[in-house]
């Protein structure tokens, strides 16, 4: 990696995970998804942030441990906060963390899928769009793929101030992106704890009052999820059935195609 690397000062790196007892799927998941991210944490961000989101055993320690990639964060947390099975309370405590102006945030899912200096390139960019333009919150970097996201997290209209960048059609999508911290004051810790479990819906969704306010990066982003994370990810109620379902027809799929 070459270059100016100023730009990150301003930015912390922040990540939570939750781990089952009995590791499957999604555990294996997780761990590819993590392991593509050791390039990208040789980054000199301000700090890094891992936060184990009560895993029983401490899982997501013990997962990030075993890719050797621990030592790369300078703060790892394991949060004693007991909460309701929702992705708002480890999403929102591990951005608290960070004191920064800035905080980068990626979901365990999320996989890096090209070099280093890819990321700086998309990172750069969301920081001088918000740099020079106070009005924008954040900048959704994950790759966009209409057969999977949902059409109001997509590109809508242009973002006037830079060819390659559009608002979303409706909501902030911060599974990979980088935000202004005091985006945190919409709704803090706090208040998701003051819910409980009547979370009236998705952090990212709920402090986005205007599209205007976010734009979501350009298509060929480094940072991207695989169609299956919905079946594995640690909090939603997909049935036993239907993660069966899926997991023979992948099976199956793959054995014909080797035949």
């Amino acid at each position: 990696m070459n270059g100016d690397f100023s730009f990150l000062k301003p930015i912390s790196f922040s990540t939570c995970s939750y781990m089952r007892r009995h590791p499957g799927e999604r555990a294996k998941m997780v761990s590819e998804a993590i392991s593509s991210w050791a390039d990208l944490l040789d980054l000199p961000f301000a700090e890094k942030y891992f936060l184990d989101d009560r895993s029983p055993d401490f899982g997501a320690f013990k997962l990030l441990a075993s890719g050797h990639l621990l030592g790369k964060f300078t703060h790892a947390e394991y949060c004693t906060i007991s909460h309701a099975p929702h992705s708002n309370f480890g999403i929102l405590r591990s951005l608290e963390l960070a004191a920064t102006p800035y905080i980068m945030h990626l979901d365990d899912d999320v996989f890096v899928t090209d070099t280093a200096d890819q990321c700086k390139e998309a990172i750069n960019l969301a920081i001088h769009v918000m740099e020079n333009d106070p009005a924008i919150m954040g900048c959704n970097l994950l790759h966009q793929d209409p057969s999977f996201h949902g059409a109001e997290w997509l590109s809508d209209e242009p973002y006037i101030e830079h060819a390659s960048l559009f608002h979303p059609k409706k909501y902030f999508g911060a599974a990979a992106s980088v935000i202004r911290r005091e985006l945190l004051d919409r709704i803090n810790f706090a208040q998701i704890m003051a819910w409980g479990e009547k979370q009236p819906g998705i952090w990212e969704a709920l402090v986005t009052n205007s599209p205007k306010e976010f734009v979501v990066g350009a298509a060929n982003s480094p940072f991207q999820v695989k169609r299956t994370s919905y079946f594995f990810s640690a909090t939603n109620e997909i049935s036993t059935r239907v993660r069966f379902q899926y997991l023979v027809k992948s099976k199956l799929k793959a054995f014909l195609g080797k035949g």
